[in-house]
């Protein structure tokens, strides 16, 4: 499947609010759930929300949001929910509860989400310093900023690296990255 467009994303998260919004009251109601946990796990995913819409706008980022939840939490929160999918859908999927190509797709959204928050979308340090990265001449302040930035980006990095066990799809592994295929690394 192709990564979703922020449209198709957006959609997905609606449905997932509308789902939300309809479960949580009877959860809370049976004591399943408190309200605190059922409103912030609302105001989650409408944050998500917010941040796709203005993702997709060309001010992006530059538009302040106005659902005040950290990068972090709506990062962490993605990363979980969509742990639990993978974890859950296959289940679902099993017994008939969710069609395969509808999990899919969900889980495609979140993941596509879980990027845009990776790639550094709305992202802040834990001081709330810019990194400045147009700055030649950064502050203190901010090359740690920078640094911290760095480290989130190793860590997403290595989290999604290929297990090196793994042989290589394209033959030799010694060769320097960006040089020419020889073409009997390329299978017929």
């Amino acid at each position: 499947m192709t990564a979703p467009v922020p449209a198709r994303i957006a959609r997905e998260l609606r449905r997932d609010l509308a789902a939300r919004r309809d479960a949580y009251p009877g959860r809370v109601a049976t004591g399943r759930m408190p309200q605190e946990e059922a409103d912030h796990r609302i105001a989650l995913v409408a944050a998500w929300l917010e941040d796709v819409e203005r993702a997709d706008t060309p001010a992006g980022a530059a538009t302040p949001a106005r659902h005040g939840l950290s990068w972090r939490d709506r990062r962490a929160a993605a990363e979980r929910e969509l742990d639990a999918r993978r974890a859950h859908y296959p289940d679902r999927v099993a017994k008939g509860r969710l069609a395969g190509e509808d999990a899919e797709t969900r889980i495609a959204c979140l993941a596509a989400l879980l990027a845009l928050y990776e790639d550094g979308f709305d992202w802040r340090s834990t001081s709330g310093e810019d990194p400045a990265w147009g700055n030649i001449a950064p502050t203190a302040a901010q090359s740690t900023a920078r640094d911290e930035f760095r480290a989130m980006r190793a860590a997403v990095e290595a989290r999604d690296a290929p297990d090196a066990a793994e042989p290589s799809l394209f033959g030799d592994d010694s060769a320097p990255p960006g040089a020419p295929l020889a073409s009997t690394d390329i299978a017929a």
